[in-house]
Order: structure tokens, then C-alpha cells, then sequence
């Protein structure tokens, strides 16, 4: 009698189980229906940026040493040496209050390592210990009147490099070709006008001539 009342309360279980898993997977399909049914409706939800014109920067990136109160040293591959000259300003991401100028270049490089030693001067006292290493980047060259979206808006694909953009409220797949890259943005040399509305989220979902849904729209 034992082992009958154990397997119906096996059996009992196992029903309850694919029940609410019946249940689950139904509601589930509803909500797919329900979501694909808003995106015929409203569209899929995307956000986009209006591209401006505008200058992009380039930077070369070096780990520097704080060696005392306004001084920082670095050191530097030969190919990385072209792009610098004294003068050039400096920031650091990591630490916003520290910026200014490279002050000399070494013209030998180290016997040891093979590199070229920077100095870099700071416009104000840094308030870190000496000795503290800091990420730095180095403007090397600026350049006027470019066209450059953010780096995640663009979707690499073997050979085929483009941007979802939006015309008339529909996606359109468009070919870009890439300039130069600058922290989070990159310079777009042909494909994209001034005033192109470009997807920065929601990109994955699209396919051509796809009606959108604008969430958030911003200017770069």
C-alpha cells in the first residue's frame, strides 16, 4: 500500500511539474507574439545620434610615472617617437586633475629596453604618491570638420563594414569606410553626411527596412 501511495504522489508530482512547465512555455510564446506584434505596430525601439561635424583627436597612449610633484616620466617605442614632439598636450582619463604638456624627449633610447624616455609637466601639483603609475594620452594630431560616430555603432562583418542608419523611420544597412579611431568615437571617411541619424542601441534586432521606434535621440 506504501509503495502505491509513493508512486501516485511520484506521478501527482510529475504532472504538476509539466503543468506548470506547459504553462510557462505558453506564456512565454504569448509574450514573444505580444512583442512581435508591437514591433509590426510601433516598430522596433532604437537610439539613435544626428551626426555633426566636428574635430576629431588623435592620441598616443603611454603609463607614466610620477616622479615628483608636477613631473611625470614615460617610456615609448621607436615607432611610437615620430608622433611626439615637446609641446604636445596631455590628460589622463583616469585622473582628470592631471594635464599638461611633454616637456622633452630623450634622443638616445635606453641600451636596456630598447625604448625613448618622455618628461611630461603637470599644470597643477598632482596629489599622488611618487611613484604612482598613470595612464596617460598624449594629443598628437587634431583634425577639423570630421564626421565620427561611436565605436559600438559600427558592425564589423568579414569584408563588409557598416552602420545601421534611419531614413523615413526604416533601417537601412550603410556601408561605411573607417578613418581614424579616437577613445570611443571613429572617424568615418565616406558613407555618412552631416545630419545622418545613426543607431547606437538596438542594432541587433534590426533587419533592412525595418520600421524603428526612436527612444532616445541625441547629437554627436
Amino acid at each position: 500500500m506504501r509503495k502505491i501511495i509513493y508512486f501516485l504522489l511520484i506521478a501527482i508530482f510529475i504532472i504538476i511539474v509539466l503543468y506548470k512547465g506547459s504553462i510557462i512555455r505558453n506564456k512565454e510564446k504569448k509574450e514573444i507574439v505580444s512583442i512581435s506584434q508591437q514591433w509590426d505596430k510601433n516598430g522596433k525601439p532604437v537610439d539613435i545620434i544626428i551626426v555633426k561635424k566636428g574635430m576629431t583627436y588623435c592620441y598616443e597612449k603611454v603609463s607614466g610615472v610620477v616622479k615628483d610633484g608636477r613631473t611625470i616620466v614615460a617610456e615609448v617605442p621607436p615607432e611610437n617617437i615620430l608622433n611626439l614632439e615637446p609641446g604636445q598636450k596631455f590628460d589622463s582619463i583616469s585622473y582628470g586633475s592631471i594635464k599638461g604638456r611633454l616637456k622633452w624627449i630623450s634622443k638616445e633610447r635606453n641600451i636596456v629596453t630598447g625604448l625613448f624616455k618622455l618628461a611630461l609637466e603637470s599644470e597643477k601639483d598632482i596629489n599622488l604618491p611618487e611613484g604612482s603609475i598613470v595612464p596617460l594620452r598624449i594629443r598628437t594630431a587634431t583634425y577639423y570638420d570630421t564626421i565620427r560616430v561611436p565605436v559600438t555603432s559600427v558592425i564589423i562583418e568579414e569584408d563588409n563594414v557598416y552602420c545601421w542608419v534611419i531614413e523615413n523611420n526604416r533601417a537601412v544597412k550603410r556601408r561605411v569606410k573607417l578613418g581614424l579611431e579616437s577613445d570611443d568615437n571613429i572617424q568615418i571617411v565616406k558613407g555618412l553626411n552631416e545630419g545622418s541619424k545613426v543607431c547606437i542601441n538596438g542594432m541587433s534586432e534590426l533587419n533592412e527596412n525595418d520600421k524603428v521606434l526612436i527612444r532616445k535621440q541625441a547629437e554627436q
